[in-house]
């Protein structure tokens, strides 16, 4: 095969004849433009980072779909992590805190608990969560910026995550009971 061997021309040829496609399958399903651009683009770098590698036993077709796949149920777990975590700290934040003292209190230790905890990770890890959250920036841009793979980008942002909900699983298991006991008083 051509792109085995490296050959540019070969490589460009297949984004051309598959990326339509690859496109229209991830948009049905995500309706995102720039996360679908970003899942597709994704495909083509791990077919050229992989082409000497590459042992296609069916069809090119069905490989390029089989990494899409990876790529997709990757980007559902990520996304649902990220939009579950978010909708119930808001969600707590903003119907569970009233302005009592005590309660600013509590969310204030609740703060700098989870600015703790993300102290604790490695610093690139904790610059890629910083911009993720922060800055709302998407992996790919934060690949960009710090000029690192986006695969990079996930895999800090997975390991903060899992750091976040091991640290203070305790404590978001408090204050959901804090909140019940005082929703029955």
């Amino acid at each position: 095969m051509r792109l085995q061997n490296g050959d540019e021309s070969a490589f460009a040829s297949l984004y051309d004849r598959y990326w339509s496609k690859l496109y229209a399958y991830v948009y049905n399903r995500i309706r995102s433009q720039e996360d679908t651009e970003e899942l597709v683009q994704e495909v083509f770098i791990v077919l050229w980072e992989n082409r000497q590698s590459i042992v296609i036993t069916d069809s090119l077709s069905l490989y390029l779909f089989s990494i899409l796949k990876r790529q997709l149920v990757s980007y559902f777990r990520s996304e649902k992590v990220k939009s579950v975590f978010a909708e119930h700290f808001a969600h707590f934040i903003r119907g569970q805190m009233d302005n009592s003292t005590d309660e600013r209190w509590a969310v204030d230790d609740l703060q700098q608990r989870i600015e703790a905890a993300i102290a604790e990770l490695p610093n690139k890890c904790q610059e890629v969560f910083w911009l993720s959250r922060k800055q709302q920036l998407s992996s790919l841009e934060i690949a960009s910026q710090l000029q690192i793979s986006q695969r990079t980008v996930e895999n800090y942002l997975s390991r903060a995550v899992a750091h976040l909900k091991l640290q203070l699983g305790d404590v978001l298991v408090f204050w959901a009971f804090t909140y019940l006991f005082s929703a029955v008083l």
